[in-house]
């Protein structure tokens, strides 16, 4: 995993996304690493206002992505963005930028995040993306967690 800030994101080989990141906490002069991945996951902050993020001006600008009535991004019952899905990529928001969608769950609070990003996990499963979360496989995690084994 990197964390820093994307400088540019292009379509690479094989389908990856070819992304340019200059690393948190990398001395000035340091050159941004160019890495191939398989996806990017954008966690920016709150941007009431669409068009003040880049990366959200940018997918409505050239995906098709769709806005609802009160102008944020109009997502599905698993916060799927409307309007992005492309063969097997998917786009998925949640929080701030989603208000207006029709689900009664504050979806600029934590438990509202959370229930977004489960619905999110088991859409994915569901494709064949990851495996199902549950219980079981919560508490298999933990314990293997708890003995210091990796993931």
């Amino acid at each position: 995993m990197v964390v820093g800030s994307a400088g540019g994101l292009a379509l690479g080989n094989d389908g990856l996304v070819t992304a340019t990141i200059a690393e948190e906490g990398a001395r000035d002069g340091h050159p941004p690493k160019t890495l191939e991945v398989d996806y990017v996951i954008d966690a920016t902050g709150v941007e009431v206002n669409l068009r003040d993020h880049e990366v959200i001006a940018d997918l409505i600008d050239c995906t098709g992505a769709q806005t609802n009535a009160v102008g944020q991004l109009s997502v599905d019952g698993s916060f799927e963005v409307a309007g992005t899905r492309n063969g097997y990529g998917r786009i998925f928001a949640s929080g701030v930028s989603t208000l207006g969608n029709p689900y009664v769950i504050p979806m600029y609070s934590f438990w509202g995040l959370q229930y977004a990003a489960l619905l999110t996990c088991r859409r994915l499963s569901e494709e064949g993306f990851c495996n199902k979360m549950g219980p079981f496989r919560s508490i298999h995690a933990w314990w293997r967690r708890m003995r210091l084994v990796a993931p």
